[in-house]
């Protein structure tokens, strides 16, 4: 009891007040984290580690599959289809303000970091007659598969029918639509590749 008062004593009434506050909010926040996993799980039958944020849904979704370990920072989207098909393996993160748009199928693999506002589509509007309404001549979708161990860099593009290979790094701003050879850099509109990358001689 000494110590307690002792350690009271320490703090001016400003400070014990921020103190209490600190220590309520954290309690605060682990129910709103919780609450966050429940929304989650509800929209898509997943269980996801870490939701720093909110996360926008456009429906309940049906096919989904998002692996252990999963991170999902604040202001995401997910324009998932009712019937289109997720699929996400472990180590997974999305970070603030990117969006996954799936009305056909999306594969990401494991060890798979995908940089703020981003954008995965797997569907684009059709534009072949310049003398009708493009948002009138119907949507195209193409599958999209990302491999292990990519790393996308903020406010990229991946374009409907793109695949990416294992190991491969893609610079911030980048527009990416095609087959991507594994462990390579690639960066740029329209994207080039950069170099290839070298696998560690004595890897720790």
């Amino acid at each position: 009891m000494i110590r307690l008062i002792n350690k009271i004593k320490k703090y001016n009434f400003t400070d014990a007040c921020r103190k209490i506050t600190y220590f309520l909010a954290g309690y605060l926040g682990a129910l709103i984290h919780l609450f966050r996993k429940i929304r989650f799980y509800f929209f898509t039958k997943c269980w996801v580690k870490n939701i720093l944020g909110t996360v926008y849904f456009s429906t309940i979704t049906l096919h989904i599959k998002i692996g252990r370990n999963a991170t999902f920072y604040p202001a995401i989207v997910l324009e998932i289809a009712e019937n289109a098909t997720l699929s996400i393996g472990d180590n997974f993160t999305l970070s603030y303000g990117a969006v996954i748009a799936c009305n056909r199928s999306v594969t990401i693999g494991n060890f798979v970091m995908i940089g703020e506002y981003s954008s995965v589509r797997d569907t684009t509007h059709n534009h072949e007659y310049s003398n009708v309404p493009y948002i009138k001549q119907g949507d195209t979708s193409e599958e999209i598969f990302i491999g292990n161990n990519v790393w996308i860099g903020r406010g990229s593009i991946i374009l409907a029918g793109s695949v990416i290979e294992d190991g491969v790094i893609i610079g911030a701003h980048s527009v990416v639509k095609g087959h991507l050879k594994a462990y390579c850099m690639y960066a740029g509109a329209p994207l080039k590749m950069i170099r290839e990358l070298l696998p560690v001689q004595n890897p720790v």
